[in-house]
């Protein structure tokens, strides 16, 4: 049987860690956060995962369109994760 399980794992060997989300709350983060993804995946026409590699192997039409739109993507996220919901969830607190 080389190349199966005889059990399916659900978290990492020898680690109290499981990656399986426990949080079921449909919110507005969510909701943004999967539009954002959502319109640009749809704008370059590449899944993430894939672009990465195309990008790390050179492959031009990746490195020119899909890259830069992951660059500024990622950071128009953090952008609205630090500068509107956390500012939200603590007023007091300066970023």
């Amino acid at each position: 049987k080389f190349g199966r399980l005889s059990h399916p794992l659900n978290q990492p060997k020898g680690s109290d860690f499981s990656g399986i989300p426990t949080n079921k709350t449909i919110d507005k983060k969510l909701l943004t956060g999967a539009l954002i993804f959502g319109v640009g995946w749809g704008m370059t026409g590449i899944c993430p995962g894939p672009g990465l590699y195309a990008a790390t192997a050179g492959v031009w039409d990746a490195i020119l369109g899909w890259l830069p739109s992951f660059l500024v993507g990622s950071y128009m996220g953090k952008h609205l994760v630090t500068n509107m919901w956390e500012k939200k969830a603590n007023p007091s607190k300066k970023l």
